[in-house]
């Protein structure tokens, strides 16, 4: 994934005591705007419904790339 590309928001993942986080945001597009720093797991910042929102790559998937 790099920066300008189109991302939906995918609804997996484990479930926490507070529900999904960033569950407002499930299902949802936005742009990547820049790569994000985590020890082990990639990640990006994606700018989705005016705002800026840090995501796992694996919550994303390109769009045009889903299946179906």
């Amino acid at each position: 994934m790099k920066v300008g590309d189109l991302v939906q928001v995918q609804g997996h993942g484990p479930i926490i005591p507070a529900g999904h986080v960033w569950h407002e945001f499930m299902g949802k597009t936005g742009v990547v705007v820049s790569d994000a720093r985590r020890i082990h797991t990639p990640a990006v910042k994606v700018l989705i419904s005016g705002q800026i929102a840090e995501f796992d790559v694996e919550e994303l998937v390109k769009v045009g790339e889903q299946d179906g």
